[in-house]
């Protein structure tokens, strides 16, 4: 394209008519000479953008770290977990990151469902640790909701959990109420206060 502003819109719609929409607005200008790929030394499992400062949160399982990256700069940073990290979740003012961690996993990697499992509130701009606490489920997948709330999955049990952040406080649970979708999918494809808002209505 054209050097200049463009705005794009996406908007997803999954079989329960749940719809998620979100606009990014690109800038494209001209570019003197072509410019290499950022390079991470490992494979990520899972990765986002916060928007506002364009950094690149990604996950390496195999070390136990996150890897924060300035896609601008071409530098990253790591933070060194405790335990094997599933998903991340940006809150939603941009204040905190969550991550979801398994406890013990299989030598696949793959979580084993009865252990338990870990989530851990960060700092979005030191990035220091700032509390850990533990659930009855190993998380496959996580959500940010307001107010220091967070939903976890577990993809195998099919079970949903909500919890204070901030406390550690356990919340709510519930179990799926369709056979052919977990909630680690819905997870997957779904952000946004109205999800859950939707997801509890349905299940009340």
């Amino acid at each position: 394209n054209a050097p200049g502003t463009y705005t794009v819109k996406l908007q997803i719609k999954d079989s329960l008519g749940l719809v998620s929409d979100a606009a990014l607005t690109i800038m494209v200008s001209e570019s003197p000479e072509p410019t290499l790929p950022n390079q991470l030394p490992f494979v990520p499992s899972f990765a986002l953008v916060e928007p506002q400062s364009g950094a690149l949160y990604s996950l390496d399982q195999e070390a136990q770290r996150i890897y924060i990256t300035n896609l601008s700069a071409g530098t990253s940073e790591h933070i060194q977990l405790e335990f094997t990290p599933r998903s991340i979740a940006l809150a939603p003012g941009g204040q905190f990151i969550y991550v979801a961690q398994s406890g013990i996993t299989n030598q696949d990697g793959s979580v084993i469902p009865t252990q338990p499992g870990y989530i851990s509130r960060l700092d979005a701009q030191s990035h220091n640790i700032i509390n850990t606490f533990q659930t009855p489920i190993n998380p496959s997948r996580i959500l940010a909701l307001s107010n220091n709330r967070v939903l976890i999955a577990n993809g195998v049990s099919n079970k949903l959990m909500l919890y204070n952040a901030e406390t550690g406080q356990y919340l709510n649970t519930a179990r799926s109420f369709r056979r052919d979708i977990t909630y680690s999918q819905l997870l997957a494809s779904h952000t946004g206060e109205n999800f859950y808002e939707i997801l509890r209505r349905r299940i009340a």
